[in-house]
Parts: structure tokens; C-alpha cells; sequence
């Protein structure tokens, strides 16, 4: 049975555990993002079996309350980044580093949580991996992010955050949320903030791969929303893998106009198969993938046991081809040491 989330000592031991987490796997990453600007938003790039490894709590909650487990992996990785500046003496601020995100990769190949096909209204509140192709990209766009009320009775001050679902609308509480003096007052006005909070969005709609689909059936398509640093990362035609939340929205209600509701993909993190079929940005390597190389050598630091790790890569390699181990051998080192070279066609090879 998974911990409660709505326990306050709960939330905190699970962001703390991430905290430590990042602390001991995540070191350079972390240096790394303590020399970013503050108002630039960016991302650490977490693989979801090492986390798993790490504490499988972090498995549970992810897969049953995975909203509020992203948060408070949000706020372990602000504690983690103010430790870091902490430990190096750098001066931080209140708000230091509110603009980092925690993404998952490399989620677990079930059929619970990987897709070929749109998921269902049943699906709400799931986190999945989801693979089709991009069939149309929206225009970026800025919203504002958070506002800033002020109760007119008590003068307390308090920041409501968009509402995904409705569109990213800032809609006030009915009353006064202040505990410290007890203040129930509904008067709550808006008040001039010295920083605009903006929040970068851009829309991309996804249709199911043909070749997952029988004879006749049309794919069917979801819209997905990317935001702050997931922007521009896919075009029209790619083929990607999306890992997100699975969400409603709606228009706010009007008089005479039914309320229609639609499903959504709140994307966490999206990897572009299409870039790494094709070789595009071939000397970009994706963090992930420098995480698993630099994981597996790490594991295997002898010689016998760095043997033992290249005999596992050979075995993965044209896996469903039993032996022929000079020949798989000669093949991976001619992928692996021979320069890249490209055709009339563009394709890298």
C-alpha cells in the first residue's frame, strides 16, 4: 500500500528521498545547473529503472499518484540544486531555481504503461509512454503562469497557479486561504506583481501509428501539450515516444454553449525516434543514453568484468542471430570506430 501524499511529513520524506537520490547519481547534473541562468527554464533527465532501483516507492507512487509525485519531485530537485549551491558557497534566493523540471525516461515496458494506441477517458490520471506520429505542430505561445491575490481583510498575500484543465485560467479560491489568523474573508482582488510569471505552451497533436492498426480502422488522434523547455522538439511526421499524464480540459462555461470536454497528454518528457533513426544531430547524444553507457561501465570497471560487458553488448546486438561472435564483434566496432559518411539522399550511415 503506497504512502498518503496528502500527509505533510509523507510529501517531504519523498521529495528529501529524491533529494538524496539526486546527491548521490545525479552530482554533475546538478553542478551543471547551478551554473544555469535562473530565468531560463531546464531540465534533468532522470531514468526511471535506476529510480526504481534507487527506492521502488518511487514505482508505486508514480504509477498511481503520478501529479502529485511530479511535484514533489520538482521541489527534491530545488532542494537538491540550493544543497549543491549550499555546499559550493554560492548565494541563493527565495525563488532560485523555481524554472527546473524532473524528466522521465525510460519507462518500464508493460502494457500498463506503454501505448500504441490512444488511450481512453478510463486512462485519467495515468501516466503512459505513448508512441505514434506527429500530424500537425501548434504556434508557441505564452501564458501567464500564476497571479499574485491579496485578501482585502487581513492583507494576506498568496499566488494561485493557471489551471491546466481549464485552459490555464487563474481563478481565485471562494475565501481567504490564510491559517495563521484565521481569516474566511471571500473580498480577494488581484494585486500588482513586479514579475510576470510566464509559462511557455505549445500545442502538437498525435495520430496512432497505420501499422499498429487492422485493415479498415481509421487512427485516431490526441492533442498533447509541451511546455517550457519541450518546445520545438518534434515536427510534423515524427515519429516519437511521449511520456505523460492523461488529463481533461474544458472551455470555461457559458450561457447556451454545451460544455465540451476533450482528452489530453500533459507530456513530462518526449524522445524523437525519428532524429535518431535518420541521424539527425547524430553528435548529439541524448542524456539518457549517456547515462545508461556511463552506468553499464561504471558496473564492469575491472578488465574481466569489462569483457563480460562488451560480450552483453555483442549479445544485444542482432539479438535473434545466435552466434556468429567474430562477426557481430567486427560489425560493432566498424559501427562504433568507422566515420560517419552520407549519401545523395541526406541518410547518415
Amino acid at each position: 500500500m503506497p504512502i498518503d501524499l496528502k500527509d505533510s511529513r509523507n510529501r517531504e520524506y519523498v521529495s528529501s528521498l529524491f533529494c538524496e537520490y539526486l546527491q548521490r547519481e545525479h552530482r554533475s547534473d546538478l553542478i551543471r545547473l547551478t551554473t544555469q541562468p535562473a530565468h531560463v527554464h531546464l531540465s534533468l533527465v532522470v531514468h526511471f529503472n535506476y529510480l526504481c532501483e534507487f527506492d521502488n516507492l518511487f514505482s508505486e507512487l508514480l504509477l498511481i499518484r503520478p501529479l502529485d509525485t511530479l511535484l514533489l519531485l520538482d521541489e527534491g530537485l530545488r532542494a537538491a540544486l540550493k544543497l549543491n549551491c549550499i555546499e559550493s558557497e554560492k548565494p541563493t534566493t527565495h525563488n532560485s531555481f523555481l524554472n527546473v523540471h524532473t524528466r522521465l525516461t525510460a519507462l518500464p515496458v508493460i502494457p500498463e504503461v506503454h501505448r500504441e494506441t490512444i488511450p481512453w477517458s478510463s486512462d485519467v490520471g495515468k501516466f503512459i509512454a505513448l508512441r505514434g506520429t506527429v500530424s500537425r505542430v501548434g504556434p508557441v505561445q505564452v501564458l501567464q503562469g500564476r497571479m499574485m491575490f491579496t485578501c482585502s481583510k487581513c492583507g494576506f498575500q498568496f499566488y494561485v497557479d493557471a489551471n491546466f484543465e481549464s485552459h490555464f485560467s487563474i481563478k481565485p479560491p471562494r475565501f481567504c486561504p490564510n491559517r495563521d489568523l484565521p481569516c474566511s474573508s471571500p473580498y480577494l482582488r488581484p494585486s500588482p506583481d513586479r514579475v510576470f510569471y510566464a509559462k511557455n505552451y505549445q500545442e502538437v497533436w498525435i495520430h496512432e501509428r497505420f501499422r499498429c492498426l487492422t485493415v479498415g480502422v481509421m487512427p485516431r488522434s490526441i492533442s498533447a501539450s509541451f511546455e517550457d523547455d519541450l518546445l520545438e522538439t518534434v515536427k510534423p511526421g515524427d515519429d516519437v515516444v511521449i511520456n505523460g499524464i492523461v488529463t481533461r480540459r474544458w472551455q470555461p462555461p457559458r450561457d447556451g454553449v454545451p460544455c465540451g470536454i476533450l482528452l489530453w497528454i500533459k507530456v513530462n518528457y518526449v524522445e524523437n525516434l525519428s532524429e535518431l533513426k535518420t541521424g539527425v544531430n547524430a553528435s548529439h547524444v541524448p542524456s539518457e543514453r549517456v547515462a545508461e553507457f556511463e552506468s553499464l561501465w561504471s558496473k564492469h570497471n575491472t578488465f574481466m568484468d569489462a569483457l563480460e560487458s562488451r560480450n552483453i553488448l555483442l549479445r544485444s546486438l542482432c539479438p535473434e542471430v545466435c552466434g556468429m561472435y567474430l562477426v557481430k564483434l567486427s560489425l560493432a566496432l566498424l559501427l562504433a570506430g568507422a566515420p560517419e559518411w552520407s549519401c545523395s539522399t541526406r541518410k547518415f550511415i
